[in-house]
């Protein structure tokens, strides 16, 4: 959650909304009085951000990490 903050305030509270209280994109647009293909558009690129910084943590195997015994 550490670069929530480089988010735009909007971008974060969609993102937090939507995966935290898991309300519909049309009751987000209207909580926070956007256009619902903005919300859209920000949690795909929400979405997209977390995966690009998750994916090298993801893609590692755990025998990557430990070192194997002789």
């Amino acid at each position: 959650m550490r670069s929530l903050p480089r988010w735009n305030r909007r971008l974060a509270g969609c993102f937090i909304l939507r995966y935290v209280e898991e309300p519909s994109y049309d009751e987000i647009a209207r909580s926070t009085n956007l256009p619902v293909p903005t919300v859209g558009t920000y949690l795909h690129r929400a979405r997209n951000e977390l995966r690009g910084m998750l994916g090298p943590l993801l893609d590692s195997s755990p025998s990557d990490s430990a070192s194997t015994p002789a």
